[in-house]
C-alpha cells in the first residue's frame, strides 16, 4: 500500500463540474507535488486524474523557482 499525505494545497480552482488541485506533500515518505483533476456529477467524483512529481532535493535543482 502506497502512503501518501496532501499537506498543503497551494491552488484550488473550480468550474462547472471540474475541480482542479496543486498540493504539496509526501508519497512513501519523500517530498512530492501533486496535479489532480476532478469532475464532479450530482454530488460525487465520477473521474479522476491525477500527476504526482517527486520533489527533488534541494541541492539537485537546476533553479529555485519551486515546484508549485
Amino acid at each position: 500500500m502506497q502512503h501518501r499525505t496532501i499537506d498543503e494545497i497551494k491552488l484550488l480552482l473550480g468550474q462547472g463540474d471540474l475541480v482542479f488541485i496543486a498540493a504539496q506533500g509526501t508519497h512513501e515518505g519523500k517530498p512530492c507535488g501533486y496535479i489532480d483533476l476532478y469532475r464532479v456529477e450530482n454530488e460525487a467524483v465520477v473521474d479522476h486524474w491525477g500527476f504526482p512529481q517527486a520533489i527533488p532535493h534541494e541541492a539537485d535543482l537546476k533553479n529555485h523557482n519551486g515546484m508549485l
